[in-house]
């Protein structure tokens, strides 16, 4: 074999390997995802049907920054998209890679994100958005964790 050969076969090798880690890692991001109600036709409607699931449970409205994208709709960073109930009693210690969370930001004016858990460095979890390009879209410690999602509201005017 020459060397020119030699230098094509291990770049394909090269390209699947590095394929097969991009897929690895989608799915694993991909398995924390909630199941997500996309039936109402209105905010109010959406409102509604997550406040009855939630029961006595938080509901944290979600803007529409485009990061979650395509799971969530994007909008004006302003505008409400979604709205997220927390899964009863998940703690900052329930977290895992791929589970999508809510967390105090605050660079948000409402307070609040959602993003997904990508990876954990000692006490902190690193978060990202789904349709950002890089990984590294924010922090969340014990002290800014507010839930881990359940479920999601969004609506199909």
């Amino acid at each position: 074999m020459n060397r020119s050969t030699l230098i094509a076969v291990l770049a394909v090798v090269l390209l699947i390997v590095l394929i097969s880690l991009a897929l690895r890692f989608q799915r694993d991001m991909a398995a924390g995802r909630p199941p997500q109600d996309q039936s109402s036709h209105t905010v109010g409607e959406a409102l509604a049907k997550a406040r009855t699931k939630a029961g006595s449970g938080p509901i944290y409205s979600i803007l529409g920054t485009g990061s979650m994208a395509p799971y969530l709709p994007a909008g004006q960073p302003d505008e409400i998209v979604a709205y997220a109930i927390a899964r009863p009693g998940a703690t900052f210690a329930d977290v895992r890679k791929g589970n999508l969370v809510v967390a105090l930001d605050p660079n948000n004016p409402a307070g609040a994100t959602m993003h997904q858990a990508g990876a954990k460095q000692g006490a902190t979890w690193i978060l990202t958005g789904l349709a950002n390009t890089r990984s590294d879209t924010g922090r969340m410690t014990p002290d800014t964790f507010l839930a881990i999602v359940a479920k999601t509201y969004t609506w199909n005017p």
